[in-house]
């Protein structure tokens, strides 16, 4: 008898990527985002801006890579970082929303590195670090120390790791579980999502996943720029406000 043993080679599928670039006012840095996104490795992506309102050249330079890249243009008259990434995950295609800010550059494996890490069913989203180089030495020491140990004693002591809102992805179909980007938040709508997100999965957090971004919040001093953002941590998560803002460095 002879027995024959067939050896079927399935190729992995591919995930769609959605890469959402909320921005307002920031035609000086948008290209250098757009610029990063034309060096992929992986070339099955689209790319959404969403334009909050900008009154400056941000989507006349933005569609100058119309031709160049899968990008799409959207509008959202409600300001504000929430409302602006909700909008970009409404229009997306994709299967994964990758959200980038407009005044930061990805890596060229950026998009490989998000995939690789959805390859685990249990993982729901995924962020990771970033560096910056516009701002003093000991401020960029501190704020990369930061990132680099404040994800673990955070994780121990919330049960998951924080998403970075300049660089983090999330799986479309727990993202609709989750209810969502508040859409009220100016400020925090990244981790009041990766909150909501813990129940339906793994929030990973990938040191690969690298990116460069501005620092110009602190560029004014150290202590001014971690206020404002304590100062707003505290109005949501310990006084439980409704509404928080951060104000615009444009």
């Amino acid at each position: 008898m002879w027995v024959f043993v067939i050896i079927l080679s399935v190729k992995r599928e591919q995930m769609m990527v959605s890469v959402i670039i909320p921005a307002f006012n920031e035609e000086k840095g948008i290209s250098k985002t757009l610029d990063s996104l034309l060096t992929q490795t992986h070339k099955a992506f689209e790319v959404i801006v969403v334009d909050n309102n900008s009154h400056d050249a941000t989507i006349k330079v933005a569609r100058k890579y119309q031709k160049k890249l899968s990008l799409r243009i959207v509008q959202e008259k409600k300001q504000g970082r929430g409302s602006a990434r909700a909008r970009g995950a409404m229009e997306a295609k994709g299967d994964i929303l990758a959200y980038v800010d407009a005044d930061t550059q990805v890596f060229k494996n950026w998009i490989e590195v998000i995939e690789k890490a959805f390859a685990d069913k249990s993982v729901v989203a995924v962020t990771g670090p970033w560096r910056t180089n516009d701002v003093n030495h000991f401020t960029r020491w501190f704020l990369h120390t930061f990132q680099e140990h404040g994800q673990l004693p955070y994780r121990i002591w919330m049960g998951h790791f924080w998403l970075n809102g300049m660089n983090m992805a999330i799986h479309k179909s727990a993202y609709k579980k989750a209810g969502g980007f508040d859409e009220v938040l100016n400020a925090h709508e990244d981790i009041d999502l990766s909150n909501r997100l813990d129940p339906y999965g793994e929030i990973a957090y990938t040191p690969e996943m690298l990116v460069t971004t501005s620092a110009r919040r602190y560029k004014n001093g150290l202590l001014r720029g971690l206020f404002s953002y304590q100062k707003t941590g505290i109005q949501k998560f310990v006084l439980r406000q409704r509404s928080v803002n951060l104000g615009n460095t444009r």
